[in-house]
C-alpha cells in the first residue's frame, strides 16, 4: 500500500478519535462503506457514507467512556482494508 492511502486511513482514526466532523468527511469519499469485524456485539457490521460512520464513531465515544483507539497497522487485501487496533 502507498504510503499516501495509509495516511488516508489514519487520518480518518485520527479525526474521529478528535470528533472533526469536518476532517472525517475531507478523508472519506461520500459512498464510503465501512465494515466491522465482528469486535463488538450487538452492534451494527456495515455502515454506508460520512453521515452513518460518523454516527458509529459518535456512539463508540457516547457508550465507552474515555474510549481511545491507536491503530498500530494499515493493510490493504484486493480491494478490502484492514485495520489494527488497541
Amino acid at each position: 500500500m502507498s504510503p499516501a492511502s495509509a495516511d488516508v486511513v489514519r487520518g480518518v482514526f485520527d479525526a474521529a478519535a478528535r470528533g472533526d466532523k469536518e476532517a472525517m468527511f475531507g478523508l472519506l469519499r461520500p459512498g464510503v462503506e465501512w465494515q466491522l469485524i465482528g469486535l463488538i456485539p450487538d452492534q451494527a457490521s456495515f455502515y454506508r457514507g460520512r453521515e452513518e460512520v460518523w454516527a458509529y464513531a459518535l456512539s463508540m465515544a457516547a457508550q465507552i467512556e474515555d474510549m481511545a483507539a491507536e491503530l498500530t497497522e494499515v493493510t490493504r487485501s484486493t480491494s478490502t482494508w484492514s485495520r489494527a487496533y488497541t
